[in-house]
Parts: structure tokens; sequence; C-alpha cells
């Protein structure tokens, strides 16, 4: 590993207590100088979102974390990466014949009545067996739930469980369970965590210190694993630490994988506890070599890995063995917690931080103490610089990173965020470049942040919360808006205000809840819509227009008890297809962009004003009104937001009428093409509303509340 102009000063800033001694001890030992800043290191060892990630690409630090590594660390991107690995060298290689059946589950804001049926596969029913429903971006044991296919409560529950997360920024897995695990002294489930260590672009480790992390309660028999009991299931160390409350289950709990080995019954290919370590060891080995021989691979490179010279990183992999001695991959961790490790194997957490700091301060070419060197890959780019500058461009952050983390500001100037690969990004970057008295960082912990540009899960909302002025941010996004997103949600509270009329009645009616409302059903549909209309009626099939509330009611009570329905007012006459771009600032300030999507040359300029003033209208009539409900949209004066809204014009007695159909977010992290005018046109908007004297005319923004 390089260092920068030869020194060694490290500003450390563990994750946990738990490492901090072991971590200062280590580099000591190597000549380490420690320092306060990481302005003044040339190793930052951090957390990844408080990396300077400018000085790391200017090739001024090293950094104890990759930039690019969610093809990895992402379930779902790592179900994508192998599948594409399989496709390419077949199932049978080391990482993709260790990993267990699994599908992603990507959920979206859509009110398709496909959709909303069902977020589980169509095929699950039937498929049999137990499975692990996990998200993607969970840790800690946290959103994971057991299923059986075969049991219908399980697949209620898995069901309300992705329905509570519909419009969530991230996908779940579905992941077949191993259902005849080896197990420790023939009753307790256990999984291994396994360090690894990559350096630069690329050398890999695997080091001796694994880790066999057992559960607290036993597995049970086959025929009778209660998979609701997490403490026999879910053998995470935060998970199993809370089982009886003191901590020390996972204290006794925890063994090296020699001393697994002798407490575990053998398979017959390994008649020894040493022959089991050997072959375990091995298997290990081969699927790490393979898993990132395929992220790193020029014939499928993974978007979401980019190692480079000036960084290195510790990986957690979580591994299962089946009673055969077979070894399952199931995820890897980014920043694993070495608390993992306990107090009774300190001492081998000790030899592995020791073992880092030697390798990280030059001494890597033998393998050296626990490490083995599993793979070792000629660097993409000889020239280290040209491969910071392929990841500047790969990230999409205009020119380059214009600001260091840790930069006075000399000048009074203000720092806005900008996240690396946001959808926007790049405008929001423009933007902001234009302006003398803006400096542009990519980490969201720099000082004085005034602003940020990122996805919505990522942005600080802690900062967007402070109560002093001084130290507020600014969002691009408003915290509680998930109602707004959603149809029959953004419909209800808008006829719960009394906006009916601005919105079709959108509803999910089923065979229980008609039959509940009895004779009234028809007569409710009716007064959801305003009077007697026709509707649009579905259910996985093609629309079915329905006469009038009554025709709905009685298809509805002749289908399957289950099965939902989506029931919405059909608009007449001839309708416009229009999407416009409102942005939401502060509490509350609508704008509308200046183009509209619809309002084409056929028209003339008479009619296109008549529409763009019914969209107007009925825009702010519903945006108004959704803030009635806090459930449903609830904007922070300090946030602002963009989203697309889904419109129908239809021309009623010389007057144009405007329906709203639904928003969407504009810039959500799925959204596909990035629009960096219109982000450009957004930021210069809230950059003259926020800090100035209101908006800009220039921004494409007029303001309509």
């Amino acid at each position: 590993m390089r260092e920068p102009a030869g020194v060694k000063r490290i500003a450390l800033a563990p994750s946990t207590n738990y490492e901090r001694q072991l971590l200062e001890d280590a580099f000591d030992r190597f000549g380490w100088e420690r320092v306060n800043s990481p302005r003044e290191a040339t190793l930052q060892w951090g957390k990844a979102r408080d990396i300077d990630w400018r000085a790391v690409l200017d090739g001024e630090l090293v950094a104890n974390s990759y930039y690019l590594k969610t093809a990895l660390t992402r379930k779902a991107d790592l179900a994508r990466l192998l599948a594409k690995h399989a496709k390419i060298v077949g199932p049978n290689s080391p990482a993709t014949s260790a990993v267990p059946e699994t599908h992603v589950i990507d959920l979206d804001d859509s009110d398709d009545s496909d959709n909303e049926s069902s977020s589980l596969p169509a095929w699950f029913a039937t498929t049999g067996g137990a499975w692990v429903l996990k998200r993607s971006e969970s840790n800690r044991g946290e959103d994971i739930f057991f299923v059986r296919s075969e049991s219908p409560e399980d697949r209620l529950e898995a069901e309300r469980l992705l329905a509570a997360d519909r419009g969530g920024e991230s996908p779940w897995v579905l992941q077949r369970y191993i259902k005849r695990p080896m197990l420790v002294d023939g009753d307790f489930k256990f999984h291994l965590r396994v360090m690894v260590l990559a350096i630069d672009d690329l050398r890999v480790f695997v080091h001796d210190a694994a880790v066999a992390l057992c559960a607290a309660e036993q597995f049970g028999e086959e025929d009778g694993v209660d998979l609701s009991n997490k403490f026999a299931h879910a053998t995470n160390h935060c998970v199993q630490k809370k089982h009886g409350g003191d901590g020390k289950t996972t204290e006794s709990n925890s063994f090296t994988i020699d001393e697994l080995c002798e407490r575990v019954r053998l398979p017959k290919d390994s008649p020894t506890a040493a022959a089991l370590s050997e072959c375990i060891c091995n298997q290990i080995d081969a699927v790490v070599k393979d898993l990132f021989f395929a992220a790193r691979s020029r014939a499928s490179p993974a978007v979401g890995f980019f190692p480079m010279a000036g960084s290195f990183e510790l990986f957690g992999l979580d591994l299962i063995v089946d009673e055969d001695g077979k070894v399952w991959l199931l995820e890897v961790n980014s920043d694993p917690s070495l608390a993992v490790f306990g107090e009774r194997l300190k001492p081998l957490c000790s030899d592995l931080i020791v073992d880092v700091a030697r390798v990280v301060s030059g001494d890597t070419n033998k393998v050296d103490g626990g490490f083995r060197l599993v793979l070792e890959l000629p660097p993409r780019f000889p020239d280290a610089t040209e491969a910071r500058r392929r990841v500047s461009k790969l990230v999409s952050i205009v020119g380059s990173f214009t600001a260091g983390t840790y930069d006075e500001h000399e000048g009074g100037k203000k720092v806005a965020s900008i996240a690396i690969g946001a959808p926007g990004a790049k405008g929001a970057a423009k933007a902001l470049a234009a302006r003398e008295d803006w400096e542009v960082t990519t980490n969201p912990n720099a000082p004085l942040c005034s602003l940020q540009w990122a996805p919505h899960r990522t942005v600080r909302w802690e900062r967007v919360m402070e109560e002093s002025p001084a130290t507020r941010l600014v969002a691009s996004h408003h915290y509680a808006r998930a109602g707004l997103l959603r149809r029959v949600e953004l419909f209800s509270a808008l006829a719960s205000a009394g906006a009916i009329g601005s919105m079709p009645a959108t509803l999910t009616l089923t065979k229980k809840g008609v039959t509940a409302a009895g004779e009234d059903a028809a007569a409710a549909l009716e007064t959801a819509a305003g009077g007697a209309c026709r509707w649009r009626l579905r259910q996985g099939g093609p629309v079915v227009i329905c006469p009038s509330a009554a025709d709905v009611v009685r298809r509805i009570s002749g289908g399957v008890e289950t099965q939902r329905w989506s029931v919405v007012q059909h608009i007449e006459g001839s309708t416009i297809d229009l999407r416009a771009t409102v942005l939401v600032a502060g509490s509350l300030h609508i704008g509308l962009h200046r183009n509209i999507s619809g309002l084409g040359e056929s028209l003339d300029a008479e009619e296109a004003f008549g529409i763009r003033r019914a969209a107007a209208d009925v825009l702010s009539v519903a945006i108004n009104a959704a803030t009635k409900n806090r459930k449903c949209f609830l904007p922070f004066p300090n946030c602002f937001e963009v989203f697309t809204a889904s419109l129908l014009a239809v021309r009623n007695r010389g007057h144009w009428k405007a329906w709203l159909l639904g928003f969407e977010d504009t810039f959500a992290e799925d959204s596909g093409g990035f629009d960096d005018c219109l982000a450009e046109d957004v930021v210069s908007a809230a950059i003259g509303f926020f800090f100035e004297a209101g908006w800009k005319p220039k921004s494409g923004f007029e303001t309509i509340d």
C-alpha cells in the first residue's frame, strides 16, 4: 500500500470503542503518527461517509474504504452480480454455486393492481420450503423475516412487511433457507464471519481470524422448526446479544473455526476435525477469489465496484456451512463490526488488526501473519492518476471535486454537498459551479454544509431537523411525503380535505370490504366520485370499463375473497395526457416548471395557456389539501423536492379542466435517465428561494401558490 509523500500519519475514527485501542496499538507498532484531523493525515481510517474523498481522488490521502463497492455490499446488487457472472462462466463456479437461490423484489410507488395484489412473486406459494426475506440494505439483523412458502399465514405476514415498505428506496431479496445447516453440539445453528482484506486494484487476502457465531436457542427437529424464533435462526451478533438482555450469550457462543470443528457432527468427506477445518477454509478461499474476480472482471464489470490505488477495505463475509460441509455465501458487509470477537477472542481480533496494519504499511510482497493471498490482478490502469480520474467520471460529478471536505471556505462561501451518482447530480453541481459564492463537496458530513442534494434515504435528517438556523441543513427531499406518491393514499387525503373533483376517485377494494358495506357500497363509490360516472376496473388483467358503481360492486362481489381490485373513476371526453414538473419548497411554496409534456404544437397559444392554468390550479389545490393529512405529506420549511405530476386535461363547456392522476419522485434513485438540465433549474430555484430574495424567473419555475 502506497503512502503519499512517504510519511505515516493516521487519523483514526473507528466505528466502535471495541477496536479503538487495538487500532492505535497496531499502527503505533508500524511507526504511524496519530493526528486528530484527516487534513493532516496520509491515511484516514473511519466510516466511508466521513472520508475526505476529494483528497483520496487527488492522490493525497489513503482511505480504509473503497468509494464504489455496493455491487458486493448491497444484497440485491450482489445477487445480480453473481447471476450475471453465472451467465458468463456457468453456474458451477465457486461463488455462483455457493449462493442459495436468490430473487430480487423491487418495490415501487405504483398503484397498478398487479403490484398492489401481491409483492411476492406469483410462483412463490407453490415453490415449497423455507425462505429468508430481507431488505437489500439492512444490517444488524434488522428487516429480516423467515417464511414458509406453503404457509398462508407466513405469506400474509411477508406481504404486510413488503406493503409497509412500498415506495421505499431499497429493494428486498428472497433467499432460499439452508434447511439442513451444520449444528454446534447437534442443536445450535451458526454462521461464519470471515474477514477479507482488499487493497488497491486488486489484491485480496483472507484472514485466519474467522469467527463462528452461534444461535442462543436450539434449532429443533427438521419437521418442527419454528421459523419465528429469531434466537434460533438469525445468528447475527446484534440479534443474539439481546438474548437474556446481558450480552453474555454472544461471549459464550463465539468460536474459532478450529474450536467449531471439534463441536459439530463430522460429514463423511471430513473424517477428522482438522480435515473439516481445512475443507471449510479451502472453500472460503475459492469463493472469495471467484467473487472478487467477478466484481472486477473486464467481461462483466460491476458498476458498483471500482477498487483503486490509494484505498483498501476490510470486508466481513457471512457464510453458512450445511451438514455435508458445503460452504454457502449469504452476504458481504462493509465496515464489519469487530465486536463479534467479544472479549474472549479479542487477542484474535488484535492479530487481525496487526496484520491489516502490516499489509497497509507496505509489506504486501508475501503472505504475512494470518492473511492468505487468494487473488492478485494487474491494475486496470497502471497510472493510478488515471484510475482516480475514471472514478471521478464514473460518479458523474462535473469537472473535479471543487472543494476539500475540511477547507475553511474563505470569503464567506456557502458549501453544498452533492451525492456522488445521485440522479441529477451533474446538473445540480453545474448550477452551483456557476456561482462564485458556493463551493461543492461530495461529503455529506462536511462542516458548515448548507445544502444537500442526495437520495431521500441518505439525507442527513438530524441536520435538517436542528433547531438552530445557523446549522440547519437545506435538503433536496421532504421527510414525510410517501402518501403523496401513492395514488390511493393521495386520493383518500384529498377526499378527506374536501378536494373532490381534483383527482379521479382512486380506490383499492376487496370482496370482503364490499360485502361489509352492503347496500351502501355503490352509493359510497358515487360519493367518492362526486356523482354517477363510469369506472375503470382492473384485477390482474386488462382494464374493464364499468357503466356504473353498481356494476363495479357486482363484479367484485363475484370475485375471490382475497383479491384486490383497482377501481378508478373514468374521465369522460377527449383528454390530453400531461406530465408537469412541480417544485415544492419550504412549507408551502409551489412552483410549476415552464415545460409541460403534452402541450403539443397543434394547440394554439390561448388553448395552451388555458391548459397550463388549469394544471396549475389543480396542482395547487391538491398539494395544499394533501398537507392537511400529515401522514400523507408533511413539508419541512428547509426542504425542497421535485415531483412529476401526471394529469389529464379535458375541455368542458369551452373551458379546460385538469385532473391530477398522481405524483412521482422526479429524482428517485431508480428513475433511469437523469435530467441534469432540470436539476440545474431546480437548484437555481432553491438557491433563490432559501438563500436569496425568492424565486428566480430564469430558474424555469414560476410560483403558483
